[in-house]
């Protein structure tokens, strides 16, 4: 059953031009899919007729934000912190706040802590005095518990009113005048009406200015905002390192590519699981619709009084596990580091993340999520933990495994503090990469590599991390041999850069909407911009410029930039060189 399912998600994914399950209002590569080859909608709702759910008790807001992503909640808190007297409401989709922050990444990938600043900075502080840490020291190394208590403190603090399990976006679209709320004491009359969201188990919310914080640009969808998704062409935007990479590629190289050759097929001839594609993508170069790989970034111990063991996973089939049996024997391991990382973290505790060519990635599963109905991201989700989970399980009981490895492993087992809702699973699924908004300019590979101060009139904030994206494809080359596809780690441009406010505006005439969680950029651009302290930095930015536009009576996008680097650098982000202080992260250690 396992494999099967393998089979069928990448069997999904593979097919060409645009993606099945994908909405309209998307571009691919840079244009438009025909009227004619839309595909269906995000989410079955009669909403899409116009005609609204009926809700019983109406939310009207001045800003709203829906998706309670580390970003997501930086920005309620920014906006309900810049005017106290504007009405913010934050839309969870789920119970769980704070996103993959607080979802099992413990080891914080801030590549350059200087660039770290504001409300961000005050969030790994506040962690880091939960652990008792001196003053002012950041943690970079956080537990999932912890992190979810100091985003509900930061929310309660600021009065933002917090809406949990509210589902998914069914319906975006402007007010008409009798459904205008009155404005907030103190604030101007509002220049156009505002817009309301329906959810398929909140309240309607109405508010003046919306804010998406999920990882999906699912409320930019739903109000009518051009997205995209996928790889552009390397000719598109005149970037090395976009498109279907050349494989085996420089950037490519060390612990994520295949350095054994390895039989992809079984006895029969057929494709192994775990190996979704027969063929690669297409030629080096060329644009596909295809994402970043997924995980679970699952938290475990081997503290003896909270170890909870790691159990067999249903429907386990150890057959799925042949790729990787075989690819132990060929390689010789002995040891479990060298196929997960275990991140050292406070209380005990340990963040696995992917290791090696075969890991706790089951690629391929994840193309299918951008665009994806509810239904469908809820199989793809619990693939990934049937896959995450029997990695575990294979690595701790098969007998292909060399003993010193399962002795290793099974000395670990789940948190039995952490997600106590979900049996010590994370309730959230890193999704590195789906949708993104397609704004009034695209953030690509040339201007990550700008030196700082190259965008001095639109930049409200400032990036640290290098290119880098984990693989997208594995598939059978010439010669029948095996190799993941689309992984760079891109170290040349190390110093800090700009990030523009225009990463989160749509395009002219668009909803007045902000999108820090998805912002316009292409795939190789993004690739910098996607760890959880940028998108916090950026989180900052788009709420204080929500409260801005409130206060101005205008759109986001028609706002005062300068007044808004003005904001932004008395509540301490880190906007302009002279703001740089001394670079205080440290990498996470590996047990």
């Amino acid at each position: 059953m396992q494999t099967s399912l393998v089979v069928v998600l990448a069997g999904l994914a593979q097919q060409s031009g645009p993606h099945p399950l994908a909405p309209p209002c998307l571009t691919h590569n840079g244009a438009a899919w025909p009227a004619n080859s839309q595909p269906k909608p995000l989410h079955d709702s009669k909403a899409a007729s116009g005609t609204l759910p009926l809700n019983t008790a109406p939310v009207m807001a001045d800003v709203a934000v829906y998706g309670a992503s580390s970003a997501g909640v930086i920005a309620a808190v920014a906006a309900a912190r810049a005017q106290p007297s504007l009405r913010v409401v934050l839309l969870a989709p789920t119970s769980h706040i704070g996103g993959i922050t607080s979802a099992g990444l413990g080891c914080v990938d801030a590549g350059n802590g200087s660039v770290v600043g504001g409300f961000a900075r005050e969030f790994y502080t506040r962690v880091g005095q939960a652990y008792g840490l001196p003053h002012n020291t950041a943690a970079w190394r956080i537990t999932p518990a912890v992190a979810q208590q100091v985003f509900a403190a930061m929310l309660a603090e600021a009065n933002v009113t917090l809406l949990t399990s509210v589902g998914d976006v069914q319906f975006c679209g402007p007010t008409n005048a009798s459904a205008t709320p009155a404005p907030a004491p103190g604030t101007p009359p509002r220049q156009s009406a505002p817009w309301v969201l329906t959810t398929a188990a909140g309240p309607s919310t109405t508010a003046a200015v919306l804010i998406d914080g999920t990882y999906e640009a699912d409320l930019a969808y739903a109000c009518g905002a051009t997205v995209t998704w996928g790889r552009e062409a390397r000719a598109q935007y005149n970037e090395s390192n976009a498109g279907v990479l050349p494989e085996p590629s420089p950037l490519s190289a060390g612990h994520c590519q295949f350095n054994v050759d390895l039989d992809p097929y079984d006895d029969a001839g057929r494709l192994l699981p775990l190996v979704p594609s027969p063929r690669p993508s297409g030629p080096a170069g060329e644009g596909d619709d295809k994402v970043m790989a997924y995980t679970f970034r699952v938290c475990i111990t081997n503290r003896s009084d909270i170890l909870v063991p790691f159990a067999r996973p249903p429907q386990y089939d150890p057959n799925h596990w042949t790729l990787l049996a075989r690819f132990i024997e060929a390689s010789n391991f002995t040891s479990v580091n060298s196929l997960i990382w275990r991140f050292a973290l406070p209380e005990g505790k340990f963040d696995v993340c992917n290791y090696g060519p075969l890991s706790t990635m089951p690629v391929g599963l994840q193309w299918g999520w951008p665009n994806g109905t509810t239904k469908e991201r809820s199989v793809i989700f619990e693939a990934h933990r049937s896959h995450v989970a029997g990695m575990l399980y294979f690595l701790a009981n098969d007998p292909r495994v060399p003993q010193t490895i399962r002795m290793d492993i099974s000395s670990f087992g789940l948190c039995g503090d952490e997600f106590n809702a979900t049996a010590h699973w994370p309730p959230e699924l890193y999704v590195r990469e789906a949708r993104r908004l397609v704004g009034r300019r695209i953030f690509t590979q040339h201007d990550r590599a700008q030196p700082i101060g190259g965008f001095s009139d639109a930049v409200i904030g400032l990036g640290g991390f290098w290119f880098d994206s984990v693989v997208v494809d594995r598939a059978v080359y010439s010669g029948g041999k095996l190799l993941n596809e689309g992984n760079y780690n891109d170290y040349s441009p190390k110093t800090p850069f700009d990030l523009p406010y225009w990463l989160m505006l749509p395009q002219h005439g668009g909803p007045p909407l902000l999108a820090p969680a998805s912002p316009s950029a292409s795939h190789v651009g993004f690739s910098s911009l996607r760890l959880e302290p940028t998108l916090m930095i950026l989180g900052q930015a788009a709420g204080a410029a929500a409260a801005a536009a409130i206060q101005a009576g205008v759109a986001p996008a028609d706002i005062d930039v300068s007044e808004l680097q003005r904001a932004l650098r008395e509540q301490k982000q880190r906007v302009f060189q002279a703001d740089l202080e001394q670079d205080d992260w440290v990498p996470c250690g590996v047990v």
